[in-house]
């Protein structure tokens, strides 16, 4: 009796410090990000592309209720060419972010295999050195096709 006693109280040992090895997952936040200043927002409210530039402006448009929370929304004929809008001398910043709300609306994206990236993908924003016109982008969001 005395030695099931002992070997009870071994094991109920060994399971409690085991568990006070296990390392503590820590506590996660929801992501958040941190108050900045707004240097572009655009809601399209206005019904007018006018303060931006554009490019293939005939595949561009304003959509009413096409945005989130039924806000005018913009549309872009996509295709192989280029079609989208732009803004430049905006800011001049070390760090940024952007937000948005994308809609691909049964976009068809060509397959991984069909092109070699970026086109095979819809790229959906941007930012890019205001150092020279041949600057490549220093960010960009591509949305890709998936196998299968």
């Amino acid at each position: 009796m005395k030695s099931n006693t002992r070997l009870v109280t071994l094991l109920l040992s060994l399971v409690l410090g085991a568990g006070a090895l296990l390392p503590l997952q820590p506590a996660q936040a929801d992501p958040a990000i941190p108050p900045v200043w707004d240097i572009v927002t655009e809601r399209f409210e206005e019904d007018s592309l006018a303060a931006w530039n554009k490019v293939s402006e005939t595949r561009l448009a304003l959509t009413p209720g096409g945005g989130l929370g039924g806000s005018t929304g913009l549309s872009v004929s996509v295709g192989k060419e280029s079609a989208y809008l732009y803004q430049t001398g905006v800011a001049k910043a070390t760090e940024g972010y952007l937000t948005f709300w994308f809609n691909p609306n049964n976009v068809s994206i060509p397959d991984p295999f069909t092109y070699w990236p970026p086109e095979n993908a819809l790229c959906v924003a941007s930012i890019v050195s205001s150092v020279s016109d041949w600057w490549p982008p220093m960010v960009s969001l591509y949305v890709r096709r998936p196998d299968g």
